[in-house]
């Protein structure tokens, strides 16, 4: 299993109107049986600067050629923007390995209502 996390600060910029703010992402991936893969994401903030007071991603992922892998996430977002619902979304993505970078063709779909 892969593990990560960050901790961030953003300081106050008072012309632009953000105030400070601080926060944690949290991820994590494990890797089964050669092919499949799951992974999550987790973030928090403590004000409204970021786009997100928090947000959660789950998924997996499957390797079906050599390098190329398959994979289906979803995603929950919960806006900074006190107009907007919760944010949902879902992603069918796939990744062709073509030489040492990884281009991602993705199609998303999801929602941003105001309230």
């Amino acid at each position: 299993m892969i593990s990560e996390y960050s901790l961030w600060h953003v300081d106050e910029r008072e012309d632009a109107g953000v105030p400070e703010s601080e926060g944690i992402a949290l991820g994590a991936n494990w890797t089964f049986d050669g092919e499949w893969m799951v992974f999550a994401r987790a973030g928090w903030s403590d004000v409204d600067a970021p786009l997100m007071n928090a947000t959660a991603t789950a998924g997996m992922m499957r390797r079906v050629h050599k390098r190329d892998l398959l994979g289906l996430g979803t995603n929950w977002g919960d806006p900074s923007d006190d107009a907007l619902r919760d944010q949902y979304s879902t992603e069918l993505f796939c990744r062709f390995q073509f030489s040492r970078t990884s281009p991602s063709p993705r199609r998303c779909s999801g929602s941003s209502t105001r309230r």
